[in-house]
C-alpha cells in the first residue's frame, strides 16, 4: 500500500550525483506511510 503523499523514486541525495543511472526497488508487502520520501540508489543492490 501506498499512501497519499509519498513521493518514490526521487533523485538521489548524494552530492557526487550527476544524473547516473540509479534505481529504486521495494519489494511486495510493504506499507509506504503518507509523505514517505524514498530516494532512489546509486548501486542496484
Amino acid at each position: 500500500r501506498i499512501h497519499i503523499g509519498a513521493v518514490i523514486g526521487h533523485v538521489p541525495q548524494y552530492i557526487a550525483f550527476k544524473g547516473q543511472r540509479s534505481y529504486v526497488r521495494i519489494g511486495n508487502g510493504n506499507t509506504i506511510r503518507e509523505y514517505v520520501t524514498i530516494h532512489r540508489s546509486m548501486k542496484r543492490s
